[in-house]
């Protein structure tokens, strides 16, 4: 039956005496109320709650699978019983009904012992994957694996251990799904990049040209464009400006005149393309003391290129979880529809030659479907 107004009276009770310490006499009402007829996943909730408080386990899980076949999702009952089953030794059952519990949005108005028991149990989660990474460092360390092992290995015990996040790719306009979310990309892995480098030298002395008449500079965001940030605005700003060679897909001659040794290193290089979206191709400066708040790029079709030409100590480059320093003529690969920023801690300016390359995995007609849509999408003609 589901309860009256009276019997949601005498529910409340319950749990007010439950919670003032009184585990057992609540328990003994709200039992009394299931022996009347009366249903509902909250009466089974105090019990299991009261059930946990007087170590009756096969009671306190009983209880708390009654709510969840009711309410799956429910928290409380999901911590309830996790407790049970670690107490009756079954802890990888436990830490997996504990992270479930904390993969649910936790509502603003979670009653205090919820948010204790979610705090908790976060340790809980946290010190078993600790334990478990230590575990399998020793195994592999004894087997001769650890310490020289694949990178990206070393990365999956770092988000074991709790020590790294894992970052989604967020792109800000077009979604392009099966492609990895890795944040920083080997560059000895793309055969350009050792021209590209080798030619530092003069992309630097075309950069420093340039850079000798700062009225050339331009805000990197405009006003009421460019990526979306979470912490201040930035648009307009003077502290991180840019000198354009191709803006959105437009090469602008002017600029690009004053370039040629960069353009001629750039033509090895497999540039996006769309007419009026990519690529971009610029020397970017940030000022010391500028921070670039976290954002993501337009999509993750493609890849963003540093080439440091003027990396003073103090510069550095936050992509997900992992962070690197500019180094002069060592080039950066990221995908940067993950989360990133950066910043310039240090007293002098930092330059780099900055363009944006098509993702690896893309063949020639998936390149050519992309373009087309995304140069459709910046501007209007599709929108008849």
């Amino acid at each position: 039956m589901t309860p009256t107004q009276s019997v949601w009276n005498q529910i409340d009770d319950a749990f007010r005496l439950w919670s003032s310490g009184g585990a057992r006499e609540a328990r003994a009402r709200l039992e009394a109320l299931q022996s009347a007829g009366w249903r509902h996943a909250y009466i089974d909730l105090g019990l299991a709650y009261t059930a946990r408080d007087l170590q009756d386990w096969e009671a306190a899980v009983a209880a708390a699978d009654a709510v969840l076949a009711a309410q799956p999702a429910n928290a409380a009952a999901l911590l309830i019983k996790a407790d049970g089953q670690r107490v009756r030794g079954r802890h990888a059952e436990a830490v997996a009904l504990y992270a479930t519990a904390l993969k649910l949005p936790r509502l603003a108005e979670a009653a205090p012992v919820l948010v204790r028991d979610l705090d908790r149990a976060a340790v809980i989660v946290r010190d078993h994957a600790a334990a478990m990474a230590r575990a399998v460092e020793a195994r592999l360390t004894s087997a001769g694996i650890l310490p020289e092992a694949p990178p990206r290995f070393l990365q999956s015990l770092s988000i074991l251990r709790g020590e790294r996040r894992v970052y989604a790719q967020r792109p800000l306009q077009y979604y392009y799904p099966g492609l990895a979310a890795i944040e920083f990309f080997d560059p000895a892995s793309f055969p350009w990049v050792a021209d590209l480098e080798s030619a530092a030298d003069a992309i630097r002395d075309e950069a420093l040209a340039v850079l000798a008449d700062r009225s050339r500079l331009k805000p990197y965001v405009e006003k009421d464009h460019g990526p979306q940030v979470a912490e201040v605005d930035i648009a307009g700003s003077s502290r991180w400006t840019a000198f354009f060679i191709y803006k959105s897909g437009e090469l602008i001659e002017e600029n690009a005149a004053m370039c040629p040794q960069t353009l001629a290193a750039l033509s090895r290089v497999p540039l996006t393309g769309a007419s009026g979206a990519m690529p971009s191709v610029l020397f970017s400066v940030l000022e010391p003391g500028a921070h670039i708040p976290p954002h993501h790029g337009m999509t993750n079709t493609r890849l963003i290129g540093h080439l440091p030409i003027v990396a003073p100590p103090g510069c550095s480059l936050r992509v997900g979880s992992e962070t690197r320093e500019w180094r002069y003529g060592k080039t950066l690969i990221f995908d940067d529809s993950i989360e990133h920023e950066a910043w310039n801690r240090g007293t002098e300016t930092r330059v780099v030659l900055l363009f944006d390359v098509w993702r690896p995995e893309l063949d020639a007609a998936e390149r050519r479907a992309v373009s087309e849509y995304l140069a459709v999408q910046s501007s209007s003609e599709g929108l008849s």
